[in-house]
């Protein structure tokens, strides 16, 4: 479908599940940009979402996947042992700390090494390096 048809079908997507009375959950990368100018900007697109239901992901959510990693588990993935704040990691960063080149097919390279960081994700340290995960997980804690 063309990218008008999709939108609508997600924004009726979104109405049902509103209708039902449960939240949903969308995730956008902050990048940068003002907070509640990018919440807003989701909210014109899809009127029937509320800020409750937009996590802002500071800076992109690469951050996320590298905040949750141990060192030992870095080491293990044999990918850049840095332990720090993430809420600034971009995404180029982020390929750059996992190895990938810049010519190599992203999607490959990258996606078995971020469903193996799913699976070593530690939730509490995630909180300590990336405050916009913290403030997910301290809101949404019954997902976990």
């Amino acid at each position: 479908p063309d990218a008008k048809k999709l939108k609508e079908k997600i924004k009726n997507y979104f109405k049902s599940v509103k209708a039902m009375g449960e939240q949903c959950l969308i995730f956008t990368d902050g990048d940068g940009c003002d907070s509640s100018e990018k919440i807003n900007d989701i909210k014109s697109k899809f009127p029937d979402l509320t800020d409750d239901d937009i996590y802002l992901v500071c800076y992109e959510i690469e951050s996320w996947y590298f905040a949750g990693i141990t060192l030992e588990n870095k080491k293990i993935l044999k990918i850049k042992q840095l332990e720090r704040n993430t809420d600034n990691l971009t995404k180029e960063q982020f390929y750059e700390y996992i190895g990938l080149k810049k010519n190599e097919s992203q999607l490959e390279t990258r996606l078995p090494i971020m469903l193996k960081m799913i699976d070593l994700f530690d939730i509490n340290l995630a909180q300590t390096y990336n405050n916009s995960f913290s403030i997910f997980y301290i809101k949404n804690t019954n997902l976990f």
